[in-house]
């Protein structure tokens, strides 16, 4: 056997390794970075922050999701309903998840649709006086 060669290999598999989890904290440092952001109001830098993370980390969960919410205070209702979408398929039992996708389809006035996730955040957990309230002043302003 080639000594030399196995050790090559083995060499490129570590590195290629330790790079992958060099990126994964990248992504979470750039997730950081663009929540420090929105909270500051700079929400096209935000949203820079946000694409980059889930280009490194394309199962970063709280990056869609935060996303998504960014979207929908820029009434970008498609692109947030479209991350609440990618949030719940990679965790299903995020009950926030459902109830911002709620809010995102009663400012477009699905409310129907919007009832269906308000139930199942129910389901999950959340307080349906709380989340029936929030609709309500939702509707209210739109």
């Amino acid at each position: 056997m080639n000594w030399q060669f196995v050790r090559i290999v083995t060499a490129i598999l570590v590195t290629s390794l330790l790079a992958a989890c060099g990126d994964l904290g990248d992504a979470q440092a750039y997730l950081d970075a663009g929540s420090d952001l929105q909270e500051q109001g700079k929400l096209d830098e935000s949203l820079l922050h946000y694409d980059k993370a889930i280009g490194l980390d394309a199962e970063l969960i709280l990056a869609y999701f935060k996303r998504g919410a960014l979207y929908e205070t820029r009434r970008e209702f498609e692109k947030a309903l479209a991350d609440y979408n990618e949030t719940i398929r990679f965790d299903p039992q995020l009950a926030e998840a459902y109830f911002y996708r709620a809010r995102t389809k009663t400012l477009q006035g699905q409310d129907i649709e919007a009832k269906q996730d308000v139930d199942r955040a129910v389901e999950l957990g959340l307080d349906r006086a709380e989340l029936e309230a929030d609709i309500e002043r939702i509707k209210s302003r739109r």
